[in-house]
């Protein structure tokens, strides 16, 4: 058990440090996708390539979105163009911040149905 007889004090260098502090479960994650969608799958006969998974989901994305898929076509043009910003413009036509800005909260009863109700700021 750490006690003040047996602890040390950290010195620059201690082999028992982390350089660069420890990865998160995402990060980690992420890595190993990376390296997953990376992978050469085998190659068909006839084919004269070999293609890797993020290739093939590729492909797939844009068959998908030859054929109408909605957000098949989304995501394709999200990822080619960056996704669409959306700004709300609260100034009033001379400028000026608007005063009025309501909050609109949702209060979900025991049965499902929801009300809206405003709050006044």
């Amino acid at each position: 058990m750490a006690g003040k007889d047996n602890l040390t004090p950290f010195t620059k260098g201690d082999p028992r440090a982390i350089a660069g502090g420890k990865k998160s479960k995402r990060v980690k994650f992420d890595e190993r996708m990376q390296k997953w969608l990376e992978k050469k799958i085998k190659k068909k006969p006839g084919q004269k390539t070999s293609l890797t998974y993020e290739d093939v989901f590729r492909q797939a994305l844009m068959a998908a979105a030859v054929k109408g898929n909605i957000q098949a076509i989304k995501v394709a043009f999200d990822r080619a163009y960056g996704k669409a910003s959306q700004s709300i413009d609260l100034s009033n036509s001379d400028g000026s911040l608007q005063n009025d800005v309501h909050t609109v909260v949702l209060k979900l009863p025991d049965n499902g149905t929801a009300k809206k109700t405003k709050k006044k700021k």
